[in-house]
């Protein structure tokens, strides 16, 4: 049936993984490939837990992907620090859904962000309302006065109304095993293949993110390149973390 539709991307100088101090240790050990470092903070404050992440792994530019974004596409993450490369001035960059909002807020879940991390430190600084001090960049999105925002346009063919591709609820949940289980099917991917994501791992990374007791966590991600899991993702443009 072809080839399994990994891609790897190279990018970025390294991942990571954010979690809440709360969550069990032996879970993210089986879960998290063991070259990947994983940095774990107290808290609901998402926002201060990743600018803690950041002190321990400095860079100056990030990409960050959601928990409950499974089906990231990697070359959208190129064109995103592509853009920031060529746009210096900007702290943040993402696309944006046709109404005009960042499209990490879509159900259709395949985006990423960028931003500098000096603007999440300031950010974290002004940031006093409960939701943008959980949600790790809802304030720099929504304070264009404040922050210099760059919003690419997605790709109309993903930009949809009838495309849910995120896990929040527990019918993506099923949603996710049917599309993981035709892929396994059509591609081998869940088989042991270099440098493929496996289904097992995937699906219960999804679901522990989005629907269960360590719904507080959301920094699980899955590498679209085969190296395991990240949350934080430096780019090459501020050469951080690497």
């Amino acid at each position: 049936m072809g080839d399994p539709p990994c891609h790897r991307l190279d990018s970025v100088d390294g991942v990571i993984v954010v979690a809440c101090e709360t969550e069990d240790r032996a879970t993210l050990n089986r879960l998290v490939p063991s070259d990947v470092p994983v940095f774990r903070g107290e808290g609901d404050d998402a926002l201060a837990r990743f600018c803690k992440a950041l002190e321990q792994f400095p860079a100056e530019g990030v990409v960050r992907v959601r928990g409950d974004n499974l089906f990231i596409d990697p070359g959208l993450i190129d064109r995103l620090i592509q853009a920031a490369e060529s746009h210096p001035s900007c702290d943040y960059v993402s696309y944006s859904s046709r109404d005009g909002r960042p499209a990490i807020l879509s159900p259709v879940g395949v985006f990423a962000e960028w931003f500098r991390a000096s603007a999440l430190r300031k950010a974290e600084r002004l940031a006093g309302d409960d939701l943008d001090r959980e949600d790790v960049t809802r304030y720099i999105y929504s304070h264009p006065e404040t922050f210099n925002l760059r919003l690419v346009p997605a790709p109309s063919e993903i930009d949809r109304d009838d495309v849910r591709l995120t896990v929040d609820i527990e019918e993506d949940w099923d949603h996710v095993l049917m599309m993981f289980e035709a892929l396994e099917r059509s591609f081998g991917i869940g088989s042991e293949s270099p440098g493929c994501w496996t289904t097992s791992r995937q699906c219960e990374i999804a679901w522990r993110c989005s629907i269960g007791p360590m719904r507080t966590c959301n920094s699980f991600v899955p590498s679209p390149f085969g190296r395991g899991l990240g949350h934080l993702v430096p780019s090459p443009f501020g050469r951080g973390l690497g």
